[in-house]
Parts: C-alpha cells; sequence; structure tokens
C-alpha cells in the first residue's frame, strides 16, 4: 500500500489546523493537520538523509531535512498497487483524479475559490504529493511526485471563499468549512450513485485550470454533458436546448432567471458547435462573458446535485 498526500499552502491550512485538526472524507482519503506525531509518521527523508529533489534550508552551514510545516492541512490518500520509482503508474493516476474530484467539488460548494495567492510561500511554492510505502514498521519516504502545471497553478492560488464577505470571522470560516466538508464526505461515501457528480466535478476543475480558454470551453461543455445529458433523448431534441431545459428547472428560482439561463445555454452551445466543428482562433469578450457564466452554471448544477444526494 501506498500513501500520496498533498499539503495545501494557504489559509484553508492554517484555520483547519487550528479548529478541524482531522477528517475522513472517505474511506481511502482524509484532510489531517500534521503535528510531530504525523512528521515521525510520515517522514521526508529516507533514513535520516534529505529525498531527491526535496526542498533544504541551510542554517548556520547546516542542513534540515523539509518537514510538514504547522499550521497547514494535507489531502491524503491510500492507494493499492506498485508505484515505480521515477514515471507516473495507475496508482498516482487513481489519486490525482480523486484529489482533482475534490477540489472540484470543494470549488463547486464554495470552500474555495480560484484568486490570486502573492504571499511568499505561495510564490516558490510547487505543488507535488509525497508518496510513502507501507512496510513493516510504518511509512516509508519514497519519492515526490509534482503536479501538471495547469493543476498546479490552480493549487498555487486556491483562497477560502468567504463567500463574498459573508464570513467575516474565524468562527464562521470554521462552520463554513465543516459544512461543505460534510457534503463532500457524502459524495465520496455514496460511490456508486455519485459517480458522475464526481466524474463532472474532475472536468470542472480541468476547466478552470485549462491555459487555453478554448479547452475550458469545451470542458465546461462536457461538465454539462456529464450531469444533464441524455443520449437518447437527445436525438429527438437539440442537445442545447435539452441541456438547458433541465439546468434551468433544477437551479433557476423563478421564471425570469429560467429563461436567462436558456438564452445563456443556446448562446453557448452556438459557440461550442464551432469550436468542435468548424474550429475557432480565440475567444472574443462576448464568448469569455459565455464561458464564465456557464462556469458558473455548473458550480450551481454541481452543489444541487451534491446537496440531493445528501438529503437521501
Amino acid at each position: 500500500m501506498y500513501s500520496l498526500t498533498f499539503e495545501f499552502p494557504n489559509d484553508f491550512g492554517k484555520l483547519f489546523s487550528q479548529t478541524v485538526k482531522e477528517y475522513q472524507v472517505g474511506d481511502i482519503a482524509r484532510l489531517v493537520a500534521p503535528d510531530v506525531e504525523f512528521n515521525e509518521q510520515f517522514p521526508l527523508s529516507k533514513g535520516g538523509e534529505p529525498g531527491a529533489g526535496l526542498l533544504k534550508t541551510r542554517l548556520l552551514g547546516l542542513f534540515s531535512p523539509k518537514q510538514w510545516h504547522t499550521n497547514s492541512a494535507v489531502f491524503q490518500i491510500n492507494v493499492d498497487g506498485f508505484v515505480p520509482d521515477s514515471e507516473t503508474c495507475a496508482p498516482i493516476e487513481r489519486a490525482v483524479s480523486m484529489f482533482k474530484s475534490f477540489l472540484g467539488l470543494a470549488i463547486a460548494l464554495r470552500l474555495y475559490k480560484i484568486g490570486r495567492n502573492v504571499d511568499w510561500y505561495s510564490l516558490y511554492f510547487q505543488p507535488s504529493f509525497m508518496i510513502h510505502r507501507r512496510i513493516s514498521t510504518g511509512w516509508q519516504f519514497e519519492r515526490e511526485y509534482k503536479l501538471d502545471a495547469s493543476l498546479s497553478e490552480v493549487c498555487k492560488n486556491l483562497l477560502l471563499d468567504d463567500l463574498g464577505g459573508m464570513l467575516d470571522t474565524d468562527d464562521k470560516k470554521a462552520e463554513s468549512i465543516l459544512d461543505r466538508l460534510r457534503l463532500i464526505k457524502s459524495t465520496f461515501d455514496l460511490k456508486q450513485r455519485t459517480s458522475k457528480v464526481m466524474l463532472a466535478s474532475e472536468w470542472f476543475l480541468d476547466s478552470c485550470a485549462a491555459a487555453h480558454r478554448l479547452f475550458s470551453f469545451v470542458q465546461t461543455a462536457v461538465v454539462l454533458e456529464i450531469l444533464l445529458g441524455d443520449k437518447a433523448r437527445s436525438d429527438l431534441l437539440s442537445l442545447g436546448e435539452l441541456l438547458g431545459n433541465r439546468c434551468a428547472y433544477l437551479i433557476a428560482k423563478s421564471y425570469k432567471e429560467r429563461e436567462n439561463i436558456l438564452e445563456i445555454f443556446r448562446e453557448f452551445y452556438e459557440v461550442r458547435s464551432q469550436i468542435v466543428h468548424r474550429g475557432k482562433p480565440q475567444l472574443g469578450l462576448r464568448e469569455n462573458y459565455l464561458l464564465h457564466q456557464m462556469q458558473q452554471v455548473c458550480s450551481r448544477v454541481i452543489s444541487r446535485e451534491v446537496e440531493l444526494l445528501a438529503q437521501d
């Protein structure tokens, strides 16, 4: 068995470590605030020597191995299989996929938002998983696995969502963190029933992380098709109209909002068709606005689906 651990470099980690301490997200995944015991159980060096590629700190001419930061939080996933020394593999890909689903859900449910971290640590932070292998006496550090550039950039710029200033105290933020984590846990726990939501959340994160706006546009459409699509019905009704109607009746709170969602869907799917069938060099101002609006719709649909599943 292997353990892959990712450390969050932001305000979420600090508040989590001060309030929640540990939260089991699923049967093989958890959030935990590293302490002395965690550092001993999951060391970041092999045999007392700093691992290859790990950050060393020079102090008075001496080197000390990297340790998990206090006042932080880590996301830890346990996977079975074999992890080689220098490449990706199925267990790592499963862990990254689950991690992306977690982040997609966290953004959709407004635990996180993507902003711009400007603190010195985030600027130099290189997001990665630390891989440990289970041995008879505990966990042995194996190696560091760096995340790809687009996912890395998102991780560096995750901020705790304060809901537009409504969460103005640490107590309110801590309560919101627990509330959102309960919804995420319910999604992870239900597995078979939530497989579409988990997959859609992964694609949603990819749409937020995509460096190229055209890719982001298509990925956003995929999120909607995973959640709302129906191949049999789409043969009888245009895809945009079918998804728009389903979405409008799922999340709209008034007739006017429903009509607005339907109109945005029509425009969005016209642009999607141009990209997929005829090609398009770039998005214009209106098309970038449509992309932003539809990403907000994706967030609301995922959130609504999770809430409905949690009520069952």
